[in-house]
């Protein structure tokens, strides 16, 4: 290092009121003084911090538990809740919404190309704003929001009405995907964060039980009500995501120190795992240079290009499942409706059985590659067997397919360093799957109904080439450790200690000690 450099950072320390001056550039290794330093909020709390020093690890899992008690169920209950409002459409599509409000050629895809299009638009502005300004609120807003536009869609009485409500509901939703991944890092470990987004990312499963539950109540009951059944089912799913946006306002604090069911010594336990993380609570300041290191990471690419592949699939299932069970199948729309609960069933204890493995298991890629291939199985009997019972059961197998998208949803918050650049990477993410979810119907052709068998052959291919990026994320993780292990046998290699490096706001190749997990 140059005497230059020495003396801007012995000058930096005495000058900045802040412990946090400087870092190494892994790049060029050498130190680079930061002037204008912004880092993250976890040091409005750091500097109150008191250490903890006789903390025993049955104290840390003591914590723990509490943390999965307060914060689990509700942003589980939310997620499966919007699962339910996205899968209103398909549950409507049988219980008279295409009979009341008429439709012809590929309307009816384009209702959910329309949502996912709003999405792809509004989620980096969304997510940007959730970096701007506190989560939670923000994220509780949008929830109550979207919960009345569902609401809304009752009132249609012609396309294009229904149309605006998707594009609305389509903007509202972007939010949620990524609020609970950067809440995730707020309040869990790297190696603790696989798990949680499972349970909270298979209440997908739990939604559709309900769901479909909710949906058949209304249908069966069609003449008891002054309006359609469907337009009821609108109505109380709108009113239920509603109630929990405003439960979520109050109960989860913004940051994990603010929270009201934490002790003053647990909310310090609560500073020091994050640190030990290396992670932090965000930084409000968007720095374009970890936007810039975000779109050369190749795994913010494999990542766009596996939601992309593996969310066709879901797009086109998610808005013609029940079709194809109703024509295809031939159990009629009533029926329908109660077949969808086994597949919601599998997905729900398919995925968190699968997620438990991690504990004897660390290698997450793996499971989720091995998941991949069992979906591909169950992909081929959906799109080449003409047994009715093969088709079904390949339809049960297609729900374990979010265990990849949670794979990469984990991995992008346990191994993305700097708020600006996980926003990114996870915005990225969120468009690929955007897209993927707005071509997804458009595969399944009217002409072909109601078989359709280019939409199964295409979800074949799909699911084989999201397997490829699974495997490919993989090696970009383990030579890049390799790299950092090599970098940090080198005796010549020397990174000075910095005080609270960790709430730096550094991106994860500014940190060489930092490790991806895989």
């Amino acid at each position: 290092m140059s005497d230059k450099s020495e003396e801007a950072v012995k000058s930096s320390a005495v000058e900045s009121v802040h412990p946090l001056t400087s870092f190494i550039s892994p790049v060029s290794g050498e130190v680079i003084v930061d002037f204008e330093y912004s880092g993250d909020r976890a040091l409005k709390y750091v500097q109150n911090l008191e250490v903890i020093s006789d903390v025993t690890e049955s104290e840390y899992n003591k914590l723990k538990r509490k943390i999965d008690w307060y914060i689990l169920p509700l942003i589980s209950l939310i997620f499966g809740t919007q699962y339910i409002d996205k899968s209103t459409l398909s549950f409507a599509a049988v219980m008279g919404l295409k009979t009341d409000i008429p439709m012809h050629g590929q309307q009816y895809s384009w209702l959910t190309t329309a949502f996912y299009l709003s999405f792809l638009v509004f989620v980096f502005p969304i997510s940007r704003c959730l970096q701007k300004y506190p989560l939670i609120k923000t994220t509780s807003i949008c929830i109550i929001a979207w919960g009345i536009v569902l609401c809304c869609h009752a009132a249609c009485h012609s396309y294009g009405t229904l149309l605006l409500c998707r594009i609305l509901l389509g903007g509202l939703e972007s939010a949620v995907t990524p609020a609970f991944v950067l809440l995730s890092s707020k309040w869990y470990k790297q190696e603790e964060s696989f798990l949680r987004t499972t349970v909270y990312y298979s209440n997908n499963g739990f939604g559709t039980i309900i769901g479909c539950a909710i949906a058949y109540g209304c249908f069966i009951h069609t003449t008891g009500y002054a309006i359609g059944s469907w337009r009821v089912l609108f109505i109380v799913t709108g009113l239920m995501t509603m109630v929990l946006g405003g439960i979520l306002y109050f109960h989860i604090p913004d940051n994990p120190p603010d929270a009201w069911f934490l002790k003053k010594r647990e909310k310090s336990l609560v500073l020091q795992r994050i640190k030990d993380s290396k992670q932090g609570y965000g930084s409000p300041k968007w720095k374009w240079y970890q936007f810039k290191e975000s779109m050369k990471d190749p795994r913010t690419w494999l990542g766009f290009f596996y939601a992309f592949s593996s969310n066709i699939p879901n797009g086109g299932l998610g808005s013609f499942m029940s079709i194809l069970l109703s024509d295809s199948l031939g159990y009629g729309p009533k029926k329908s409706l109660l077949m969808r609960m086994p597949g919601g069933a599998v997905e729900t204890v398919g995925l968190i059985a699968f997620a438990l493995f991690v504990g004897w298991f660390p290698q997450r890629i793996f499971i989720s590659s091995f998941i991949t291939v069992v979906v591909i199985a169950g992909s081929c009997m959906l799109a080449f067997c003409s047994n009715t019972g093969a088709q079904l059961a390949g339809l049960y197998l297609y729900s374990l397919s979010p265990i990849g998208m949670i794979c990469f949803l984990s991995l992008f918050s346990a191994n993305t360093l700097g708020y600006s650049k996980k926003i990114t990477s996870q915005a990225i993410l969120l468009i690929g799957y955007c897209v993927g979810n707005l071509v997804g119907p458009q595969t399944f052709v009217t002409s072909e109904a109601p078989k359709y068998h280019s939409a199964k052959v295409a979800i074949v291919v799909c699911y084989v080439f999201s397997l490829f990026c699974l495997i490919a994320l993989f090696f970009v993780n383990y030579y890049d450790n390799k790299r950092r292990d090599k970098l940090e046998s080198d005796p010549s290699y020397a990174e000075p200690h910095i005080e609270n490096i960790e709430f730096a706001d550094l991106t994860d190749r500014e940190v060489p000690a930092f490790r991806y997990l895989y």
